[in-house]
């Protein structure tokens, strides 16, 4: 059988990337500050994938400790929880 697509080998002949590799897209980009979930049909076309941007937290007062929201995902659904009140969060997400 042949293998078709795109094949990336390194240095030493190994290879390091094929069209085969399971590659990340981003679905969407959200700023948040309170609690809530939002329903996307894409998170249920592959391993779904979220991430807390840190360079976008806005910190309520100097030299806070601020509690990163507890985040989910069940089915197409992404759910996000928010502990720290005045905390404005970026939240990335997407499948693999």
């Amino acid at each position: 059988m042949s293998t078709y697509g795109l094949q990336v080998f390194n240095a030493d002949g190994s290879l390091g990337f094929t069209t085969s590799d399971r590659l990340t897209r981003i679905l969407g980009v959200l700023t948040a500050s309170a609690s809530g979930s939002l329903v996307h049909p894409g998170l249920s076309q592959g391993t779904p994938f979220y991430f807390v941007n840190p360079s976008a937290i806005n910190y309520p007062v100097a030299n806070t400790q601020v509690q990163y929201p507890d985040i989910s995902v069940s089915g197409n659904t992404l759910t996000w929880t928010v502990y720290t009140t005045g905390y404005v969060f970026q939240l990335i997400f997407g499948v693999y």
